[in-house]
């Protein structure tokens, strides 16, 4: 069915059939590849952050749909520009009058896409971003802020 003998040669060769086949299968197997290493998604609420192996970070952020990148050269990083929730527990802060406080916050922020280029720069992933930016700054503020009030104040009618 898919070869056929010539016996003025004696040799055996592929049908036209078994050559649109085998040509077929290559083809979609080439897409597929194409797909996998060529091309990249980004979804909604992200933006992505291309960066080549040749020519580094890339000035432009790629917005939502589907981006071509050159395969093993170029990888392509995705942030979310969608609100992030951090909860921090037992932040430890000393009152005007010398009393330990431990407060439990909720922080909530987004990475504006604009600036996205420079977070990524700057810090690669949100955890980072967890990690460098908002923990740290929060605890700052609430020192801040309770360190000007007697504990009394705080849990009292002054607590918001």
């Amino acid at each position: 069915m898919f070869t056929q003998y010539n016996h003025e040669t004696g040799k055996t060769t592929l049908t036209k059939l078994a050559k649109g086949g085998i040509i077929t299968v290559a083809a979609v197997a080439s897409l597929g590849i194409f797909r996998l290493t060529a091309v990249k998604r980004i979804p909604a609420n992200t933006v992505g952050v291309k960066v080549s192996a040749i020519g580094g970070v890339q000035e432009n952020t790629l917005q939502t749909g589907y981006h071509l990148k050159m395969p093993f050269i170029d990888k392509v990083y995705t942030l979310s520009t969608s609100v992030q929730t951090k909860t921090m527990e037992k932040i430890t802060t000393q009152t005007k009058d010398g009393q330990w406080l431990n407060t439990n916050i909720d922080v909530k922020y987004r990475v504006n896409k604009e600036k996205a280029m420079t977070v990524f720069s700057n810090y690669t992933d949100l955890e980072n971003v967890n990690n460098s930016v908002v923990s740290p700054a929060v605890q700052r503020a609430i020192e801040s802020v309770t360190g000007n009030y007697d504990i009394y104040d705080i849990l009292g009618n002054k607590r918001t």
